[in-house]
């Protein structure tokens, strides 16, 4: 896939950190002998050619100050911590190999090697990578692929046929439970369960495993919620563990349990899977399931769909958590990414409350009760976050994803994605005041109309 143009951003304050950060690697360079040991104690140091530095606490600062601020200006996915450190530790050696003594202190030399430090950190937004992984979450009836933005979920014999990976690479996949241990390190067959995902990270190359699973946990709630009326896996029960996306069906540990005299045995727990029948082919293949997808994975930017987006992902995790308490909290961080107000001093408990009551209620009565339930459970989930308890109960959690699973259900089948979600919070807030809620409508053929989550939804 070919390299994306990373956005532009103001780099002043980079360029003099990065100034900075080499001049006091250079105050540093010292003629003692090139020993390793030599550089133990202290604050470190750094042995290379015919050059020993010793690191000073102004160079760690340095470092440390440049680091932070490029994180804040790549953003999470495209940050890592530990790769910028090293990009700025190899500039500094590169910069005292390259000039000679009396001149390292040349303002132009210097400010030159800044910008390069500063281009080469933030070239990593500029890096997009095609991560294949095993799909044993994803049961295809017959052999399909289903693309949904930047993530496909593939049956594994067609991404074998069709060579992309063969003539790039030399790799061919073959379909395997597991992979084969006696296969030889520098073979290029890859064993893979019946279907994979192939997912396009935008992302720094070591944060990709985490954020392909990420877009995967997105892709995964937006299947489920808008192919609603067509699933019949178990793994769209209420209140199921819904299996590993990358690993599959997750078994509980082998286990033995008694009391007293009484023995309860050796138990397997197994999670469910999804099953893509043609009816669930083609309401994910219709055009605004795909056009909202694409949005999703490339929203502009504080628009609705960058929240939808984290709330979905978070929908996700709370599914694949076995532990009542875990996925209490999950279910809320869905909410709040969705529904939580930029004003800090923005009640959180009254302003959640009051959303989902207006998203999902019918009527005045039905959004007092909607609001008093979802009062009571925020009451608990701030037990557990603020004091650590963890008296949650299978009932408290399945209610919540409910009405969690209907507020996003109506937001995906209702609402255009592209809207500021400024514009989407206020609409909310008006009809907090006791109108109708009626946000802009996505337009939707007939048969692609939401159907009723829960009893107190309106539509």
């Amino acid at each position: 896939m070919a390299k994306k143009k990373a956005n532009k951003v103001n780099t002043t304050q980079l360029q003099l950190l990065a100034k900075k950060v080499i001049l006091a690697f250079v105050d540093g360079i010292t003629t003692e002998p090139t020993d390793p040991f030599s550089l133990l104690g202290g604050y470190g140091g750094s042995s290379f050619g015919k050059y020993v530095v010793r690191h000073s606490k102004e160079y760690l600062l340095a470092a440390d100050e440049f680091t932070r601020n490029a994180t804040s200006t790549l953003k999470a996915k495209y940050a890592h911590e530990p790769s910028i450190r090293s990009i700025v530790a190899e500039a500094c050696r590169m910069y005292v190999q390259k000039t000679e003594d009396e001149r390292r202190d040349d303002p132009k030399l210097i400010a030159d090697a800044a910008t390069k430090l500063v281009e080469d950190v933030l070239a990593e937004a500029g890096h997009e990578y095609v991560r294949y992984m095993p799909n044993r979450f994803i049961v295809f009836s017959t052999p399909q692929r289903l693309r949904l933005g930047r993530v496909e979920a593939i049956d594994t014999q067609i991404v074998d046929a069709d060579q992309e990976l063969k003539k790039k690479f030399g790799i061919s996949f073959e379909v395997s439970a597991d992979p084969s241990s006696n296969r030889p390190a520098s073979s290029k067959i890859i064993s893979m369960p019946k279907a994979v995902w192939r997912v396009e990270t935008p992302a720094t190359l070591e944060n990709v495993p985490e954020e392909a699973r990420w877009l995967i946990d997105v892709a995964v709630s937006f299947m489920r919620l808008r192919a609603t009326p067509h699933w019949s896996s178990p793994a769209f029960r209420l209140g199921q563990t819904e299996a590993d996306p990358i690993e599959g069906q997750n078994r509980s540990f082998e286990h033995f349990t008694y009391e007293e005299d009484q023995p309860y045995g050796v138990s397997w727990s197994l999670s469910g899977f999804y099953e893509i029948n043609d009816d669930v082919l083609e309401a994910l293949n219709a055009p605004k399931a795909q056009e909202q997808a694409a949005t999703l994975f490339d929203p502009p930017k504080e628009s609705l769909a960058v929240r939808l987006a984290n709330g979905l992902g978070w929908l996700s995790r709370a599914r694949q958590s076995s532990d009542r308490t875990e996925r209490f909290v999950a279910f809320f961080t869905a909410l709040e990414a969705l529904l939580s107000a930029k004003s800090p001093g923005a009640p959180v408990t009254e302003t959640i409350a009051r959303s989902v009551s207006v998203i999902i209620a019918k009527d005045i009565t039905q959004r007092e009760a909607v609001f008093s339930v979802v009062k009571d459970l925020y009451k608990t989930r701030s037990n557990v976050i603020h004091r650590g308890e963890r008296f949650v109960t299978w009932g408290e959690v399945n209610e919540l994803q409910q009405y969690t699973e209907a507020v996003f259900h109506r937001v995906l089948f209702e609402c255009e994605l592209t809207m500021p979600a400024d514009d989407f919070l206020a609409s909310l807030a008006r009809a907090t005041h006791g109108t109708e809620w009626n946000p802009p409508v996505a337009t939707a053929a007939p048969a692609d109309q939401p159907v009723s989550l829960h009893p107190h939804q309106c539509r």
